[in-house]
Protein backbone atom coordinates (compact mmCIF):
# COMPACT_ATOMS: atom_id res chain seq x y z
CA UNK A 1 0.00 0.00 0.00
CA UNK A 2 2.86 2.40 0.74
CA UNK A 3 4.45 1.69 -2.63
CA UNK A 4 1.24 2.40 -4.56
CA UNK A 5 -0.52 4.97 -2.37
CA UNK A 6 2.41 6.87 -0.85
CA UNK A 7 3.34 7.52 2.74
CA UNK A 8 0.08 8.92 4.17
CA UNK A 9 -2.62 6.89 2.47
CA UNK A 10 -0.35 3.87 2.20
CA UNK A 11 0.40 3.90 5.92
CA UNK A 12 -3.27 4.40 6.74
CA UNK A 13 -4.38 1.60 4.41
CA UNK A 14 -1.79 -0.84 5.74
CA UNK A 15 -2.54 -0.03 9.37
CA UNK A 16 -6.29 0.15 9.10
CA UNK A 17 -6.70 -2.98 6.99
CA UNK A 18 -4.57 -5.06 9.31
CA UNK A 19 -6.19 -3.63 12.46
CA UNK A 20 -9.67 -4.40 11.12
CA UNK A 21 -8.55 -7.96 10.45
CA UNK A 22 -7.34 -8.22 14.06
CA UNK A 23 -10.76 -7.04 15.24
CA UNK A 24 -12.37 -10.08 13.62
CA UNK A 25 -10.52 -12.47 15.93
CA UNK A 26 -10.98 -12.34 19.72
CA UNK A 27 -7.39 -13.55 20.20
CA UNK A 28 -5.94 -10.47 18.49
CA UNK A 29 -8.51 -7.76 19.19
CA UNK A 30 -6.67 -6.42 22.23
CA UNK A 31 -3.61 -5.73 20.07
CA UNK A 32 -5.40 -4.17 17.10
CA UNK A 33 -4.10 -0.72 18.02
CA UNK A 34 -0.52 -2.02 17.99
CA UNK A 35 -1.14 -3.66 14.64
CA UNK A 36 -2.49 -0.36 13.32
CA UNK A 37 0.67 1.47 14.42
CA UNK A 38 3.15 -1.19 13.33
CA UNK A 39 1.61 -1.99 9.94
CA UNK A 40 1.00 1.72 9.43
CA UNK A 41 4.73 2.29 9.97
CA UNK A 42 5.38 -0.43 7.37
CA UNK A 43 3.32 1.43 4.75
CA UNK A 44 4.69 4.79 5.83
CA UNK A 45 8.32 3.65 5.49
CA UNK A 46 7.69 2.19 2.04
CA UNK A 47 5.80 5.30 0.95
CA UNK A 48 8.59 7.58 2.14
CA UNK A 49 11.13 5.65 0.11
CA UNK A 50 8.99 5.82 -3.03
CA UNK A 51 8.57 9.57 -2.59
CA UNK A 52 12.29 10.25 -2.22
CA UNK A 53 13.79 7.74 -4.66
CA UNK A 54 13.43 7.99 -8.40
CA UNK A 55 15.46 5.05 -9.64
CA UNK A 56 12.84 3.49 -11.90
CA UNK A 57 9.75 1.65 -10.80
CA UNK A 58 11.19 -1.75 -9.94
CA UNK A 59 14.36 -0.62 -8.15
CA UNK A 60 12.53 2.07 -6.21
CA UNK A 61 9.81 -0.43 -5.26
CA UNK A 62 12.44 -2.97 -4.21
CA UNK A 63 14.15 -0.49 -1.89
CA UNK A 64 10.79 0.73 -0.58
CA UNK A 65 9.65 -2.83 0.16
CA UNK A 66 12.96 -3.45 1.92
CA UNK A 67 12.60 -0.33 4.06
CA UNK A 68 9.04 -1.27 5.01
CA UNK A 69 9.93 -4.87 5.78
CA UNK A 70 12.90 -3.87 7.94
CA UNK A 71 10.79 -1.28 9.78
CA UNK A 72 8.07 -3.81 10.51
CA UNK A 73 10.52 -6.57 11.50
CA UNK A 74 12.27 -4.30 14.01
CA UNK A 75 8.95 -3.14 15.49
CA UNK A 76 7.57 -6.69 15.65
CA UNK A 77 10.67 -8.08 17.34
CA UNK A 78 10.74 -5.15 19.78
CA UNK A 79 7.09 -5.80 20.61
CA UNK A 80 7.87 -9.48 21.16
CA UNK A 81 10.75 -8.59 23.48
CA UNK A 82 8.76 -6.09 25.55
CA UNK A 83 5.59 -8.18 25.68
CA UNK A 84 7.55 -11.24 26.80
CA UNK A 85 9.27 -9.30 29.56
CA UNK A 86 6.13 -7.50 30.76
CA UNK A 87 3.47 -10.21 30.43
CA UNK A 88 5.63 -13.19 31.31
CA UNK A 89 7.76 -11.32 33.81
CA UNK A 90 10.96 -12.92 32.56
CA UNK A 91 14.48 -11.54 32.33
CA UNK A 92 15.84 -9.75 29.29
CA UNK A 93 17.87 -12.85 28.42
CA UNK A 94 14.74 -15.00 28.34
CA UNK A 95 12.94 -12.37 26.26
CA UNK A 96 15.83 -12.39 23.79
CA UNK A 97 15.37 -16.13 23.40
CA UNK A 98 11.71 -15.53 22.53
CA UNK A 99 12.82 -12.96 19.95
CA UNK A 100 15.33 -15.46 18.55
CA UNK A 101 12.58 -18.03 18.13
CA UNK A 102 10.51 -15.55 16.09
CA UNK A 103 13.46 -14.40 13.99
CA UNK A 104 13.39 -17.12 11.27
CA UNK A 105 9.71 -16.59 10.47
CA UNK A 106 10.15 -12.82 10.58
CA UNK A 107 13.07 -12.98 8.12
CA UNK A 108 11.11 -15.31 5.84
CA UNK A 109 8.05 -13.01 5.84
CA UNK A 110 10.22 -9.97 5.12
CA UNK A 111 11.99 -11.77 2.27
CA UNK A 112 8.69 -12.79 0.68
CA UNK A 113 7.45 -9.19 0.91
CA UNK A 114 10.66 -7.80 -0.58
CA UNK A 115 10.54 -10.31 -3.45
CA UNK A 116 6.86 -10.06 -4.37
CA UNK A 117 5.76 -6.51 -3.48
CA UNK A 118 7.83 -4.82 -6.21
CA UNK A 119 6.68 -7.34 -8.82
CA UNK A 120 3.04 -6.82 -7.85
CA UNK A 121 3.42 -3.04 -7.69
CA UNK A 122 4.84 -2.87 -11.22
CA UNK A 123 2.08 -5.15 -12.51
CA UNK A 124 -0.66 -3.17 -10.75
CA UNK A 125 0.71 0.14 -12.03
CA UNK A 126 0.78 -1.27 -15.57
CA UNK A 127 -2.83 -2.46 -15.27
CA UNK A 128 -3.94 0.89 -13.86
CA UNK A 129 -2.17 2.75 -16.66
CA UNK A 130 -3.74 0.52 -19.33
CA UNK A 131 -7.15 1.36 -17.87
CA UNK A 132 -6.36 5.08 -17.59
CA UNK A 133 -6.53 5.07 -13.79
CA UNK A 134 -4.13 7.27 -11.84
CA UNK A 135 -3.33 6.94 -8.13
CA UNK A 136 -1.71 10.38 -7.99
Amino acid sequence: SGILLGRGLGGLAAGLGSAIYDMTNPIYISECWLTFLMKGAYGLAAGLMVKHLHLGDYLTDLLAASAGAITYAVLYLAKTFLKTMIVSGVTADAALIAVGLKLPATIFNAAVAVIFAPILAVAIRKALKMNHISLN
